[in-house]
């Protein structure tokens, strides 16, 4: 990298650093061309070293392309729309700071986009973190289960329930889990349709062991979106059950076709009646395939029982009694997963935001190389303003504002890229609500331009304190 601004030196002639109002034309070199193409393909094979798998070290690489050329175009028609519609009457230190923006040699797009996208990073990554802390944060809020009592017996269900009481819990609800697998789909065995390539069914949705139950109503972190649900009225009737939105699509069937389960040996064919959106985090717990009541009661089952306990001493202590009455009950608290996912967050979040605020680190040098470039060029702009009466507190509040439409537009540039990613990567990624936090993204975009303004104030104290005679001086 270092190596294409050496090449340039080739090409500089004498006059140039005799002169310092001598410009330098631009000529075509092979040799930048080269290594042009090598920044190029370093970034891909390198992907593809660490992935160990050239396909997604390309995924990888396309992704940095394109998050960068979003980046480029989001600053671009940033710049355009606040030059195109700054306000005409505003203040003289306000309209010269945004102007000098556009100084030649300032680099604006280029620090732009490299501050910007250490803010992107950070932005992003609090985005992430707000939406999927935000599926599993339903335990901290009023009348929610947090604790799950599961793989309770038939003879242990009253038992379970008679403790829960005495020390003065509610029964939120109590589930009957029946253990199933598929044999039959659509007229065709498992066998069948593991072995036929042609079709788009999942082998792991044909194999897996499904647990499902039965109930004559919509669950309250269920949606019907089609079909219905239907009711077993006489012994003679079909069975009917729903089925959760994305497992039709993994199974390729729909409302009305068959389907045969296996339910510890014997077959049982059912229909599909409708198909269930179902938000999974929310009380659970929640089900593939739900039954109607009247076909399964029968069958082998265990139960599943939720609560609320916000009390950790007697959450311990109902644990205790609970290990010593009923040894195979296990019990979930689904804080301890909140809790879990947040120490993840953190952990995951240090090495993300390290790499994030590397790359602001970056965009902050080349901001202090871009001051130095235009070194000369400010101080004849601060001769020319102190020549017609401006004075060394404007001059300096204009350095300090220009830095502060930089440090804002950066963090512009880089929020307004990670919402869009995160919307993205929340809704088809991850597939979870999307959620950010206003205050939380207001810091980040602070803390981008004030590290801006501070380096920018740091490396101009010599173009602000610089004497307008000593420049004349040097031009005669």
């Amino acid at each position: 990298f270092s190596i294409l601004p050496l090449v340039s030196v080739r090409f500089v002639p004498p006059l140039t650093v005799l002169r310092a109002d001598a410009e330098s034309t631009a000529k075509f070199s092979k040799t930048r061309a080269v290594v042009i193409f090598l920044i190029g393909v370093f970034p891909l094979a390198f992907a593809a070293i660490q992935t160990k798998n050239i396909l997604t070290g390309t995924f990888f690489f396309l992704g940095l392309v394109a998050a960068l050329g979003c980046l480029t175009l989001v600053a671009i028609m940033l710049l355009f729309l606040v030059r195109k519609y700054f306000p005409k009457k505003a203040g003289f230190i306000l309209r010269h700071s945004l102007s000098s923006l556009f100084r030649p040699n300032n680099q604006t797009r280029v620090l732009l986009v490299t501050i910007g996208l250490g803010a992107f990073i950070i932005s992003t990554l609090n985005v992430v973190e707000k939406s999927m802390l935000g599926q599993v944060e339903f335990t901290g809020q009023e009348n929610q289960n947090n604790t799950i009592l599961f793989d309770i017996q038939p003879n242990q269900k009253e038992g379970v329930i008679k403790l829960m009481e005495d020390n003065k819990f509610e029964v939120k609800q109590v589930v009957p889990i029946v253990t199933c697998r598929l044999s039959e789909l659509k007229g065709r065995s498992v066998e069948a349709l593991q072995n036929d390539t042609t079709d788009n069914i999942r082998d792991w949705a044909l194999t897996r062991e499904y647990r499902v139950t039965y109930r004559d109503s919509l669950h309250h972190s269920e949606e019907l979106t089609k079909g219905s649900m239907h009711h077993i009225e006489t012994g003679k009737d079909s069975v009917w059950v729903t089925i959760s939105e994305g497992m039709e699509e993994s199974l390729d069937v729909t409302v009305g076709d068959s389907l045969v389960f296996d339910i510890q040996g014997v077959p049982l064919k059912v229909h599909i009646a409708g198909i269930r959106k179902v938000d999974w985090p929310k009380d659970p717990p929640n089900f593939i395939f739900v039954f109607p009541p009247g076909v399964l009661e029968n069958a082998p089952q265990v139960f599943v029982t939720t609560t609320r306990i916000d009390d950790q001493q007697r959450a311990n202590s109902f644990q205790r009694q609970l290990v010593m009455q009923f040894p195979n009950v296990s019990l979930i608290d689904l804080r301890l997963i909140l809790s879990t996912v947040n120490d993840l967050f953190n952990k995951l979040g240090l090495v993300i935001r390290f790499l994030a605020l590397f790359s602001i680190v970056t965009g902050l040098i080349v901001l202090a190389g871009a001051v130095i470039n235009s070194k000369f060029v400010r101080i004849k702009e601060n001769v020319l303003l102190r020549t017609i009466g401006a004075r060394t507190r404007q001059i300096t509040k204009i350095t300090l504002v220009e830095y502060a439409w930089l440090g804002l537009f950066s963090a512009l540039t880089g929020m307004i890229l990670s919402l869009g990613g995160g919307w993205l990567l929340t809704k088809f990624f991850f597939e979870i609500t999307f959620a950010f936090d206003w205050k939380e993204l207001l810091v980040i975009g602070f803390g981008v331009v004030f590290l801006t303004v501070s380096i920018g104030w740091f490396n101009s104290r010599e173009v602000i304190n610089t004497p307008p005679l000593q420049v004349l001086r040097k031009e005669a």
